[in-house]
């Protein structure tokens, strides 16, 4: 094991140890001379793995895709083998999910559609390549967000032509039961993988048995369709998991779809009950504003209108009345038949004026005038 500050082929300085596996060592190195960061991993020549050390290299100079690392130099020194690669700053998935506990339906979902891009990319190769060593360590996600698959070292080219696997080799937890001798690894050997590591973003822990993805107790609160989906994955028989990556990617797809739409409906739920709470704040507030603006205008119209004056009947100016008394005497007259010259004077005496006849007849002279002529009549 190197320490830090030594100098690896006069130029790469040691900085700390960034992991340590069976195949090796990876450590965080700086180029002296050109002050940047790198990534080198040092294998064993005899490793006990049985594996040709130059696999992984042979396999990675190939490659060119944003979720693989690339190699950039390879060296060897005191009868080990250093590459040379891509520094990755970020975290594992192992080390997201321990500082977040448990990740949502949606986000497995999201990290896993990743996952299956770049396994896709592998897959796709010709020939293909099959990783072989899917586990929430070897999965990298950097400050961007993107996941970097990381770690090449038991990945293999696919031969078709060949029964069994050479050596069992891969992570406990994750690795299938082709992958322990019982078969040839290959394509369905990775979406094992996945669904192992789908498994492990659902508990927070791995699998210590592979029967134990199908226990439904071990799924809380996980959407069925999610849980479908892991459990075809983890199939023993190689024939029973999904056939290929992309069939794998569309079931994903459409469970974060529904999941999508479950959300969206939960969240249009209690938009509109707010909106309806809101709203019915609403209308008793304009309720109670309408009812005091009311109040105020017919407070206004009352002191207004009730302060205005009002005009009695009774000042009214009566028509002058006229004196009973004359028309007793007229009655008089007209029962005992004066003489028509008389009558007519007298007549043509009231008619003339009859506001002047009537404040002429209520004088008291008048009246004793008027009776003393009616007694010299009667003597006569």
């Amino acid at each position: 094991m190197l320490q830090k500050g030594y100098i690896l082929d006069n130029k790469y300085e040691v900085i700390k140890i960034l992991g340590k596996g069976g195949m090796g060592t990876v450590y965080l190195c700086k180029n002296i001379n050109l002050e940047n960061m790198w990534a080198i991993k040092e294998i064993k020549k005899d490793n006990g793995f049985n594996i040709d050390i130059l696999t992984e290299p042979n396999i990675l100079k190939e490659l060119n895709y944003p979720g693989i690392p690339r190699i950039v130099d390879i060296f060897y020194k005191d009868d080990n083998l250093y590459m040379v690669e891509d520094y990755i700053e970020g975290q594992t998935l192992k080390e997201y999910v321990q500082k977040k506990e448990k990740l949502a339906a949606e986000e497995i979902c999201s990290i896993t559609l990743k996952i299956c891009n770049i396994v896709g990319y592998l897959h796709n190769m010709n020939p293909s390549i099959i990783y072989r060593d899917l586990k929430p360590s070897n999965i990298m996600i950097n400050h961007s967000g993107n996941i970097m698959l990381v770690d090449f070292g038991i990945s293999k080219i696919d031969k078709t032509n060949k029964y069994n696997d050479t050596a069992a080799l891969g992570s406990i937890g994750y690795a299938a039961p082709e992958q322990k001798g019982a078969g040839r690894s290959c394509k369905q050997t990775d979406i094992f993988g996945i669904g192992m590591v789908m498994y492990y973003m659902v508990n927070g822990k791995a699998a210590l048995e592979d029967t134990e993805p199908f226990n439904d107790e071990n799924y809380n609160n996980v959407n069925d369709n999610l849980k479908s989906i892991i459990q075809r994955c983890v199939k023993s028989n190689i024939n029973e998991r999904y056939e290929s990556i992309s069939e794998l990617e569309y079931e994903i797809a459409k469970c974060q779809n529904n999941l999508d739409i479950e959300k969206t409906v939960v969240i249009n739920e209690a938009s509109i009950k707010q909106e309806a709470k809101k709203n019915s704040h609403g209308l008793i507030r304009n309720i109670l504003v309408s009812a005091m603006l009311t109040a105020i205008v017919l407070t206004m119209l009352y002191h207004f209108y009730g302060n205005v004056p009002k005009y009695n009947d009774n000042t009214t100016v009566d028509a002058p009345k006229t004196d009973n008394t004359i028309n007793s005497v007229q009655q008089g007259e007209d029962t005992k038949q004066p003489s028509k010259d008389k009558a007519t004077n007298n007549d043509s005496s009231i008619t003339k004026d009859n506001n002047a006849a009537n404040q002429v007849n209520t004088s008291e002279p008048y009246l004793k005038q008027h009776k003393g002529k009616e007694k010299g009549k009667k003597k006569k």
